[in-house]
């Protein structure tokens, strides 16, 4: 599972979101201050 900074995943939502619309890879997103979060695809989620 590849991880990104909360920083850099808002910066770069829209090519992270296109890349896990096709790829459908799960991102884990960490915060400095927060608990972590994870983003998948529906097709990955079974939705």
């Amino acid at each position: 599972m590849d991880s990104v900074s909360v920083n850099k995943f808002s910066d770069n939502l829209k090519s992270i979101v296109e890349n896990g619309v096709d790829q459908h890879p799960p991102i884990k997103v960490t915060r400095m201050n927060g608990e972590d979060f994870v983003v998948i695809s529906a097709e990955r989620r079974g939705a």
